[in-house]
């Protein structure tokens, strides 16, 4: 199946008419593909107990796929301690792998992976910084890599479905290009970085470009507590990117500038220019240089568990553990730093009003002391009623498997939003 003439899905459902015998037909088929998705054998009974579709459409929907090379038999178990059979176990059988490359301030990860999600190889590479280094040196770099990747896995690139690239900056999607990085300023504008990529790997290979904000959310995307809620992400590692999701889908905006929360201002009067040109901005106020900075100018308390720890390395996991501890200089740092959360998140709510929020990276280990001044900060806005604002919740799953799991649901997405898939008798 060739990639480029694929036809996206668009079936609208609504309770006006009945879906017509061809339509239904289809969002049938879709709904009982959907349930192989998470690459574990089932049955007939269990696909239809799962869909609410007929055992009878569904015995014929896994059969079409089978037909089609996408669902596998795993056979029939005839014994069991009462001399009765199994029924049929079916998978999905997909033979194309995904190659994820996470490329991020400080590291560069390649992760090569098959369509059940599984890791079939994972590479990390921390010698060389991406926003240290000119566009012409890191192509060359992800090429020399990605080819002694496959060779050492014995894959030839022809077995490669899509290749997903994570990334800092703005994403522009219509022509597949970084518009701007405030990183790395100097890779300058429209920066076509899956060009050479697309030239080794061909016109057939499918091409995911993403902000690493929004590749991480995709891997809870489908969450059962997701849903259909309006939810923000911050991911607070090397910078505060974020995400907004609503109705199960993730929000770009006509400049993808939806989900840039490090660039909210907070104080226009700070005295420190941010990287994208304008002072006070979320990711300057709460960055750990600053702390530092502070941490040089001060006398500490001789009880401070601070004096174990020169200033200059000094992290916001050092800060958390100790603030959690009673450290009382860590909790006055912690505190600002969650007032300054508390303020953006206020900011938010006023054009948002998201029902949940996620904690992705450092902050995600932020613990009791963070959690409590963000949250009493927060009751102090009233337009929160009862203190009823949002649920908060702090993912400790690292970035880096959350980057690489989401940026393989993207490509999955594409494998499985053509509609040829599904058409046929």
């Amino acid at each position: 199946m060739q990639t480029q003439k694929k036809t996206p899905i668009s079936i609208i459902d609504n309770d006006e008419a009945p879906a017509l015998p061809f339509k239904l037909k289809i969002i049938n088929r879709i709904n009982i593909l959907k349930c192989f998705r998470d690459g574990k054998g089932h049955t007939v009974s269990e696909i239809s107990g799962l869909t609410g579709i007929s055992k009878i459409t569904t015995m014929r929907a896994v059969h079409f796929f089978c037909e089609k090379g996408v669902l596998i038999t795993q056979g029939k178990v005839y014994q069991n301690n009462t001399g009765g059979k199994y029924p049929e176990i079916f998978k999905l059988y997909i033979t194309k792998y995904i190659l994820c490359i996470t490329m991020w301030p400080g590291i560069v990860c390649l992760t090569l992976m098959d369509f059940c999600g599984n890791v079939i190889k994972r590479v990390e590479y921390l010698d060389i910084d991406t926003h240290k280094t000119s566009v012409d040196e890191i192509e060359e770099f992800l090429l020399q890599k990605i080819v002694l990747l496959l060779d050492e896995m014995n894959i030839d690139k022809e077995e490669v479905y899509g290749v997903a690239v994570s990334t800092a900056g703005i994403i522009d999607y219509q022509n597949k290009r970084i518009k701007y990085n405030a990183q790395a300023s100097e890779w300058g504008n429209n920066i076509s970085i899956l060009d050479p990529l697309k030239q080794f790997f061909g016109e057939n290979t499918y091409f995911f470009l993403e902000n690493g904000g929004k590749t991480i959310a995709r891997a809870i995307l489908r969450r059962p507590e997701v849903g259909k809620k309006r939810v923000l992400i911050f991911t607070t590692t090397w910078g505060i990117s974020g995400c907004f999701m609503q109705e199960g889908r993730i929000l770009n905006g006509k400049n993808s500038l939806i989900g840039e929360i490090g660039h909210m201002i907070l104080d226009a009067n700070d005295k420190e220019k941010c990287s994208c040109g304008s002072h006070g901005c979320l990711e300057r106020m709460v960055d750990i240089k600053r702390i530092r900075e502070s941490l040089k100018e001060r006398t500490l308390p001789e009880e401070s568990g601070l004096n174990a720890i020169p200033w200059n390395e000094v992290t916001l996991l050092d800060l958390f553990n100790l603030a959690n501890q009673g450290d009382m200089v860590s909790q006055e740092y912690v505190a600002y730093l969650a007032d300054c959360f508390a303020l953006t998140l206020r900011n938010i709510s006023l054009v948002f009003d998201p029902e949940l929020v996620f904690f992705i990276g450092d902050y995600a280990y932020a613990g009791e002391y963070f959690d409590r001044c963000l949250k009493t900060k927060l009751s102090e806005f009233r337009y929160y009623a009862n203190d009823d604002f949002f649920e908060i919740m702090y993912e400790e799953e690292t970035m880096l498997k959350m980057d690489y799991i989401g940026a393989a649901v993207a490509v999955t997405d594409h494998f499985f939003d053509d509609v040829e898939l599904y058409e046929g008798e």
